[in-house]
């Protein structure tokens, strides 16, 4: 069975070379990239929010990923856990499960007014490990 080998670009933009045959030249119908990886790629160089399992929120501008669904952020941002709001004097962190990902538009609010109330600190290009990933929200 021939591979396709992918190639991401310097400007995130994936590039899919098809293998190269026999006589050397390069097979025009190869499909062994799955449906589910052509779909993250498509949203390579996108906008992502990445929440993690202590709380952290990152945002930054999805690079790539591997098998082990590690993801490299560039232009990434670190926030601070986010608090409840009755909470805030002991500093309680909001749980939130693998299956509770943020499904409205109030998440996507209550981010950013806890993004404009905190400090957030410059990561730069950062690995963030498929272990510890809460959800990831893309901006399409």
């Amino acid at each position: 069975m021939a591979t396709t080998t992918t190639v991401l670009s310097l400007n995130g933009k994936p590039q899919v070379t098809p293998p190269r045959g026999t006589e050397g030249q390069q097979q025009q119908n190869a499909s062994a990239v799955g449906v589910a990886t052509q779909k993250v790629m498509q949203v390579l160089g996108a906008l992502a929010r990445i929440q993690i399992s202590d709380g952290r929120i990152i945002v930054g501008r999805l690079h790539c990923f591997d098998k082990h669904q590690n993801v490299i952020l560039t232009d990434a941002r670190e926030y601070a856990p986010i608090s409840d709001a009755k909470d805030k004097s002991k500093g309680a962190v909001r749980k939130q499960s693998e299956d509770q990902a943020p499904q409205n538009e109030d998440d996507d609010a209550a981010f950013e007014t806890h993004r404009r109330a905190t400090t957030s600190r410059h990561l730069g290009m950062t690995l963030v490990p498929g272990k510890h990933i809460v959800y990831i929200k893309v901006q399409a």
